[in-house]
């Protein structure tokens, strides 16, 4: 959740090193939001399946 409000309100771009496709220094338009918006959900997801793991135990 702290990660969509430091991109929405102070404009953060997203580098993934391994993946250049989705660095969104390079796309200031509606793909690179939508590129972000698709991080975003990713690692989201992952952060919610270590948080179950955790809670599981």
């Amino acid at each position: 959740m702290s990660g969509i409000i430091l991109l929405k309100n102070f404009e953060v771009d997203i580098v993934v090193l391994d993946m250049p496709l989705l660095d969104t220094t390079q796309y200031k338009d509606s793909m690179g939001k939508y590129i972000t918006n698709l991080v975003l959900q990713i690692l989201d997801g992952g952060r919610r399946k270590r948080k179950d793991s955790k809670t599981a135990m």
